[in-house]
């Protein structure tokens, strides 16, 4: 139920759980501001006062990076 959250419904669910949270930034199809992946899984447990760390899109494209040796990679 997490993923697919907007970042601040989130973290009020775990501030109401009393749980804190390390939120990470990522490129993704996702709108920005929304959850992509949180760490331990949904369905895992954690105790009161565990820290769930949170992946957010910025909703920019994923890329492939060049090679950074200049070759081709095909």
């Amino acid at each position: 139920m997490a993923v697919g959250l907007a970042e601040e419904e989130l973290r009020n669910a775990l501030t109401r759980r009393g749980l804190g949270w390390e939120i990470v930034y990522v490129a993704a199809t996702e709108p920005p501001g929304t959850v992509v992946t949180v760490d331990p899984a949904e369905g895992e447990r954690i105790e009161t006062g565990g820290v769930v760390k949170v992946s957010v899109s910025t909703g920019e494209p994923v890329t492939a990076s060049p090679d950074p040796t200049g070759g081709d990679t095909d």
